[in-house]
């Protein structure tokens, strides 16, 4: 995938789970390093899954974000 990210042309925000033990914050980064112009937001007190996890924290950042673009 890693090879790919660079064609991506649109707005991309990468939301990370601080404690995800599967992929970790740090893959995200070179993720969002590897996607011209994206951001990361890593969001505390979640893991793999911070949508169900701390889905407020999560929405806010995804309608914060979609409110830009």
């Amino acid at each position: 995938l890693r090879r790919w990210l660079h064609r991506i042309d649109i707005p991309t925000l990468l939301l990370w789970g601080a404690q995800d033990r599967i992929v970790t914050p740090s893959y995200g980064e070179g993720w969002c390093a590897a996607i011209p112009g994206a951001r990361m937001q890593v969001i505390a007190d979640a893991g793999h899954f911070p949508h169900w996890e701390q889905t407020e924290a999560f929405v806010t950042h995804l309608a914060e974000f979609a409110g830009r673009h």
